[in-house]
């Protein structure tokens, strides 16, 4: 396991209870103080999907923590998956992995 996730939880928590009366971040206050996505939050928290070393610097450093080579693991390309986007053209069937179904919600006025 990278340092990183030895040292962050220390220094978020002393973090919460100096600036934030003990509670908790929510992850709207994570947003606030990283000035990242709330996605990037996520994947950063859960540490299963990579993020780019520029959104861990500002993790950490809004934690007054210097991200060292330590902190994280670089991923090995070989074991990379590889997502292609699918471009969908037309209608698609009901039972399709691809359809979605949309409710839109408001009031039509007749003319």
């Amino acid at each position: 396991m990278p340092q990183g996730w030895q040292r962050l939880p220390a220094a978020k928590r002393q973090s919460e209870i100096r600036e934030n009366s003990g509670n908790l971040y929510t992850l709207e206050d994570l947003r606030d103080r990283t000035n990242l996505s709330l996605n990037t939050l996520t994947k950063i928290q859960h540490r299963q999907v990579a993020v780019d070393r520029q959104s861990l610097e500002c993790y950490f450093s809004a934690f007054n923590l210097t991200l060292n080579s330590s902190d994280y693991s670089k991923i090995n390309p070989d074991n990379v998956e590889i997502r292609h986007k699918v471009t969908i053209k037309g209608q698609v069937p009901l039972d399709s992995p691809f359809y979605v179904e949309i409710f839109i919600t408001g009031v039509i006025k007749a003319r």
